[in-house]
C-alpha cells in the first residue's frame, strides 16, 4: 500500500471511488485481498486527524467514505458467507453431524451482528435517559422559545437513546429464538434445509 513516489499516507476520494495518495495526488492501485485493511487504515487514520484538528471536511469525508467501504465489506461477507452456508446445507442434508463452525455461520445467518449490539453496556444509555426525562419534564411547563427548543433537543435525544434500547431489545430476542431452535438441529432439520435452500437459489 505504498505509491510510486515512495509515500505510505493514503486517502480516499468518495466521489470518485479511488484511493490516493495525499503526497502526489495520483491514484493508487490496491491489491483486492487488501483493499478492506487499506480502508480500515484510512478511516482509523482520519477519523483521529479529524477531530484532533476539528476539521469538518476530513470527517464528513470519512462519513462517506465508510459507506463505500461498509458496502464493500458487504460484499465480502456475502461471498463467503454463501460458501460457508452452502457447506452447512450439504451436511444437514446428508444427516451429518454440524461442527462448532457451522453453528456459528448459522448463528450468523439468522442473527447478524445481534451479539455485538447486546454486549454493548447499556448504563449510561439508561442514565441519560432519565437525565432527559428530567429535561422534558422542566421544559415542558415553559413556553418561551428557548425553553421549546431545548425541548426539542431532548425530545430528539430520547429518541436516539429509545432506538439504541429498542435495537438491543430486538437483537436478544433474535439471540433468544436462535438459541432455543439450535439445541435440537434434528426436530428443526427440515426447516434449516428449507431457509438454507431459499437463500442460496441462483
Amino acid at each position: 500500500m505504498t505509491c510510486r513516489c515512495g509515500n505510505t499516507d493514503l486517502g480516499y476520494d468518495p466521489e470518485k471511488k479511488i484511493f490516493y495518495c495525499k503526497n502526489c495526488k495520483s491514484e493508487v492501485e490496491i491489491d483486492p485481498e487488501k483493499k478492506i485493511t487499506a480502508a480500515m487504515y484510512i478511516v482509523q487514520k482520519g477519523t483521529v486527524d479529524g477531530i484532533n484538528h476539528s476539521n469538518l471536511g476530513e470527517l464528513n469525508n470519512i462519513k462517506s467514505s465508510i459507506e463505500d467501504f461498509d458496502l464493500q465489506i458487504k460484499e465480502n461477507l456475502e461471498k463467503n458467507l454463501k460458501n460457508d452456508l452452502m457447506k452447512v446445507l450439504m451436511r444437514l442434508k446428508t444427516g451429518e453431524r454440524l461442527n462448532e463452525k457451522d453453528v456459528e455461520t448459522l448463528r450468523y445467518f439468522f442473527i447478524g451482528d445481534a451479539d455485538y449490539y447486546v454486549k454493548e453496556d447499556f448504563s449510561g444509555t439508561i442514565r441519560n435517559i432519565k437525565k432527559t426525562l428530567e429535561s422534558i419534564k422542566y421544559y415542558s411547563k415553559r413556553e418561551d422559545a428557548i425553553s421549546l427548543s431545548r425541548l426539542r433537543a431532548s425530545l430528539k435525544t430520547l429518541k436516539n437513546d429509545l432506538n439504541s434500547i429498542i435495537t438491543y431489545l430486538e437483537c436478544r430476542e433474535r439471540i433468544e429464538n436462535f438459541e432455543k431452535n439450535i439445541d435440537n438441529i434434528e426436530k428443526n432439520r427440515k426447516m434449516l434445509i428449507y431457509v438454507l435452500e431459499q437463500k442460496l437459489k441462483p
